[in-house]
């Protein structure tokens, strides 16, 4: 018997499974509201259901890492939008030109309860029925022991 005194946590953690947390969301429509979060219109997916697609907002249901990438298209001549946590900016995409692509992807350590969203800051997003725009995000790796 090991006499480290973290052992018994290892032993726990090693057989620890998190429930799963990821969702799929898509745009079939243009949206050009700024300073807004971007509401979805299409949810391919919401494991866990921490994702409400008409709100536009993520909120974490568990600490951990999570990851989060978004992509879409713009209309008109540019179209910013930045990735918040609790309404501060933490990543951007930009595209300018007609139809041009943004996208951006990050890893961040989150608490339970906290909030991303997508926010269009100028511009125009654009989309049809093939749905260019989508947001996708999962859980990791959950804090089993904070």
């Amino acid at each position: 018997m090991s006499t480290d005194a973290g052992y018994e946590t290892w032993i726990g953690y090693a057989d620890v499974k998190s429930s799963p947390v990821y969702f799929y969301v898509q745009k079939n429509a243009n949206y050009a509201i700024v300073n807004t979060a971007i509401p979805f219109e299409l949810t391919r997916t919401n494991v866990g259901n921490a994702m409400n697609a008409s709100t536009g907002v993520f909120t974490t249901p568990r600490p951990g890492k999570y990851f989060f990438t978004f992509s879409g298209i713009n209309y008109g001549s540019y179209a910013a939008v930045e990735l918040q946590l609790n309404g501060v900016q933490i990543g951007a995409g930009y595209s300018s030109e007609m139809h041009n692509t943004f996208s951006h992807h990050v890893t961040l350590q989150l608490s339970k309860g906290d909030q991303i969203r997508l926010v269009l800051i100028s511009g125009t997003v654009y989309d049809d029925i093939r749905s260019y725009t989508s947001f996708v995000g999962f859980l990791v790796e959950e804090d089993v022991f904070e």
